[in-house]
């Protein structure tokens, strides 16, 4: 997704990390799937971050929200 958007705008100035998942019945939810959840959630961070950061260095500007 983020290398895409590089490719057809030539850059990023602005990424948000909105992307996760969200449990609606904590109740009902194993530890192993809390952990995996969690887990997701911050790779998903990580690798959009990670993609887009670099080319936002380069160009000395870009914001990077939660």
């Amino acid at each position: 997704m983020v290398e895409l958007a590089l490719s057809e705008l030539d850059g990023a100035d602005i990424l948000v990390n909105n992307a996760g998942i969200q449990y609606t019945a904590l109740c009902r939810s194993s530890r192993r799937s809390l952990g995996r959840d969690h887990r997701d959630n911050l790779s998903s961070a990580f690798h959009s971050n990670s993609a887009a950061l670099p080319k936002m260095l380069q160009r000395n500007w870009g914001r990077i929200s939660t």
